[in-house]
C-alpha cells in the first residue's frame, strides 16, 4: 500500500493480514495481492480496509473481495456486499473500495486535572482511593500547586476558558488565567521539526484563542503539532485570594467555550484544594541540657497536623553510624497508635510515637548524642508546572516536614 502524497511504502503488504497467513513471496508462500484498500485521511493504520485478489483457503479463510481490516480479520464478505445486485456470478471482487467510517461526536470538555481522569475524582472533589500514587495511596488525595487542566476543544469553537468558584456559593465564576508575565512557551514548526518556541497565553479573563490552540495540537493545521496534551489551562491554586475562597477550599470547575458570540458551559467538576504543608514537631525543651538515657528502647513524643495527612517515618542517626530508618506508619494502618486522618491524636498535645533504639544503629553503641528524626508526609498531589518547557510533574504523596531532637546514650557499666 502505497501514499502518492508522501511518495512512500504505508504498509507492505505482508503486514496487512495477521500472522496465521503465510502471504509474501517467497518467505511465507503465496502473494495475495491488493485489489482495493481505504483509510482515514489522518493515515491511522488501524482503519485500513481493503481486500486482496486471490483468495485464501486457511483459517481464517477469505475470498477475493471480501473487506478486511488491517490486522483483524474479515469486516463483510464479498458474498454479503453484493447480494443487494443479485448479480448473476460469484466472488466478483473489488476494484475499488470506500468505506465511511464515522468519528466520533466531538465534545468540549474536561478530561483529566492534574493528570486524573475526571471519573477518577469522586463528589469530595479528591482523586478516589487507590487512583494516583506509587503505588497507589489507599485514600482519597487533594491537589495542590500550579495544576494543569486537559481537554478537548471542538473544531467550531472560537475561544475557552476554564473557570472557578467556591463550591456551594453564588459567586461569579472567575477565569483560569495564564498571563504573558508567566512565560508559558510553545513549540512550532520550523526549519528544525518543532525547535521553535513560541509565547501562549490568555486574556485577563482567562480567554483563550481556539483556533490557535488547535493549531498548536493538530499535525495538519499548519503548527507541525508539536504540543500533543497541550493543557487547556494551568490553575495556580496556591494564590487564590480567600475572597474566592482561598488556597484550601473546595472548587468547582467548568468548561466555557464561545461559538460566533454564543456562549457555552460544561458540566462542573469539583476539586478539593490543600496548598498547606504538614505541621510537625518533636517533644523537646529548647536551651535545655540533653536528656540522658541508659535504657533503650525509647518512645518520643510528637505531634503531626494536616488536614490531609498520609503517613510519617521515625528514623535515628548518631556517631558517624548512619541512618536507620523505621517503617512508615499510615493514619489508616493502626486504629490504635495515636495517628489519626489529620495528624496525631488530641492535637496540640504531644503523643507517643513508636519506639526506637540505639542498637539498631549498631550492637554496641558508644556513649554519645544520638538524633531522632520525624518526617511526616501530606497525601496531596502536588502539581508543578515548567511554563518555558511547557511540562507538567505530579508528585503525590511528596509533601513533607521533618523535626529533630537530641539525646544522649550512656551505656550501662
Amino acid at each position: 500500500l502505497l501514499s502518492a502524497r508522501m511518495g512512500k511504502i504505508v504498509i507492505a503488504h505482508a503486514d496487512l493480514l495477521p500472522p496465521s497467513v503465510p502471504a509474501g513471496i517467497p518467505d511465507r508462500g503465496v502473494d495475495f495481492g491488493l485489489d482495493a484498500a481505504t483509510a482515514d485521511r489522518s493515515g491511522n493504520r488501524e482503519l485500513i480496509h481493503f481486500s486482496t485478489e486471490i483468495l485464501y483457503e486457511g483459517r481464517p479463510s477469505f475470498t477475493d473481495g471480501d473487506i478486511l481490516l488491517f490486522d483483524n480479520g474479515l469486516v463483510c464478505t464479498n458474498k454479503d456486499l453484493v447480494r443487494c445486485f443479485e448479480p448473476n456470478a460469484d466472488e466478483l471482487g473489488l476494484d475499488a473500495l470506500s468505506v465511511f467510517i464515522r468519528p466520533p461526536a466531538c465534545r468540549n470538555q474536561i478530561t483529566d486535572i492534574a493528570g486524573v481522569d475526571v471519573d477518577d475524582i469522586g463528589s469530595d472533589g479528591m482523586a478516589v482511593a487507590g487512583s494516583v500514587g506509587s503505588p497507589p495511596i489507599p485514600a482519597p488525595v487533594p491537589f495542590g500547586g500550579f495544576i494543569d487542566i486537559q481537554g478537548t476543544i471542538c473544531e467550531d469553537v472560537d475561544k475557552f476558558r476554564v473557570a472557578y468558584r467556591e463550591a456551594g456559593s453564588a459567586n461569579n465564576w472567575t477565569g483560569i488565567r495564564v498571563l504573558p508575565g508567566a512565560g508559558w512557551k510553545v513549540r512550532v514548526d520550523d526549519a528544525r521539526p518543532c525547535g521553535k518556541k513560541v509565547n501562549w497565553s490568555s486574556d485577563s479573563d482567562g480567554w483563550f484563542d481556539a483556533h490557535r490552540y488547535r493549531q498548536l495540537i493538530d499535525p495538519y493545521l499548519g503548527y507541525g503539532g508539536c504540543n500533543p496534551g497541550l493543557s487547556l489551562t494551568v490553575w495556580d491554586s496556591a494564590h487564590i485570594e480567600m475572597g474566592l475562597g482561598g488556597p484550601n477550599a473546595l472548587y468547582e470547575v467548568r468548561l466555557e467555550t464561545l461559538t460566533e458570540n454564543v456562549s457555552h458551559t460544561g458540566p462542573v467538576h469539583l476539586v478539593q484544594l490543600d496548598n498547606i504543608w504538614p505541621e510537625v514537631r518533636l517533644s523537646r525543651t529548647p536551651g535545655t541540657p540533653c536528656e540522658n538515657y541508659t535504657a533503650m528502647p525509647i518512645t518520643p513524643k510528637g505531634r503531626i497536623n494536616d488536614t490531609h495527612f498520609w503517613r510519617y517515618r521515625l528514623s535515628i542517626t548518631g556517631d558517624g553510624y548512619g541512618i536507620h530508618y523505621y517503617a512508615p506508619i499510615a493514619y489508616y494502618d493502626d486504629p490504635l497508635d495515636n495517628i489519626i486522618e489529620n495528624g496525631t491524636s488530641g492535637w496540640p498535645a504531644y503523643v507517643d510515637l513508636r519506639t526506637v533504639d540505639v542498637h539498631d544503629l549498631d550492637p554496641n553503641p558508644v556513649n554519645c548524642g544520638y538524633t531522632v528524626l520525624l518526617t511526616a508526609w501530606d497525601r496531596t498531589r502536588h502539581c508543578t508546572f515548567s511554563f518555558d518547557n511547557n511540562q507538567a510533574d505530579h508528585s503525590t504523596g511528596w509533601r513533607h516536614r521533618t523535626d529533630a531532637w537530641t539525646f544522649k546514650y550512656q551505656p550501662p557499666p
